[in-house]
């Protein structure tokens, strides 16, 4: 009898410290400084799914926030200053004045194939603080429908935050998920290298005329 009482016990107290580890808060995890070079700082984080990573670079550039919109919006140089694996950035709607679907045409190196997306992208503007968010996301309707197939997924977005002397200070977070297997060096690149140069491409590409006289955020 008692070694029946024991044998109950005891595996009620296993039943209940396995409850207690699945209702227990997953350990927070960290972010992984990568890149700290001319003023930009990327960093990155698994994701809390376990599937793709979380990717945040910061940085200050020579512009207010309505003039880094209006790049951001100029999608047909897009290719100019982006990721140099992007080849096109086509507006197929503009639904409103502040909203876009895009079509996105990546060619990755080799051993990845040409790859199709289209996403939606969207700008927001709190007036009490002057913060410009500039957001995008994957539009898994519009991809099903045409038959596209893309290698991954990732949404993510901009904050643009009024700093002194006229500058904006930049805060990009990117969440990334990719489906197809992916060399560990241009993991690495797209992690760290890739945000970073996407940076300077910005800064560089403020620099012309064109973008001197921003229109207002819509």
């Amino acid at each position: 009898m008692n070694q029946l009482r024991m044998y109950r016990f005891s595996t009620l107290l296993a039943i209940t410290a396995n409850m207690l580890l699945w209702l227990a808060p997953l350990p927070a995890q960290a972010w992984t400084l990568g890149k700290d070079l001319n003023g930009i700082r990327v960093w990155s984080q698994p994701l809390s799914t376990g599937s793709g990573h979380e990717i945040k670079s910061e940085g200050i550039v020579n512009a207010s926030p309505d003039k880094v919109v209006v790049l951001l919006t100029d999608y047909s140089i897009s290719p100019s200053w982006r990721s140099k694996y992007l080849k096109a950035m086509d507006v197929m709607e503009h639904p409103a004045p502040d909203r876009w679907i895009i079509r996105v045409n990546s060619q990755p190196p080799w051993p990845l194939p040409v790859t199709h997306s289209i996403i939606e992208t969207q700008v927001s503007k709190n007036d009490k603080t002057g913060e410009v968010t500039y957001s995008y996301r994957p539009r898994h309707d519009l991809m099903e429908k045409e038959g596209v197939k893309p290698l991954g997924t990732g949404e993510g977005e901009w904050r643009l935050t009024p700093a002194a002397e006229g500058k904006t200070s930049i805060v990009k977070v990117a969440r990334m998920s990719i489906t197809a297997p992916v060399p560990k060096w241009l993991i690495e690149s797209m992690l760290y290298d890739g945000p970073y140069e996407e940076l300077m491409g910005m800064r560089q590409k403020l620099t012309e005329a064109k973008y001197s006289a921003a229109a207002p955020t819509p």
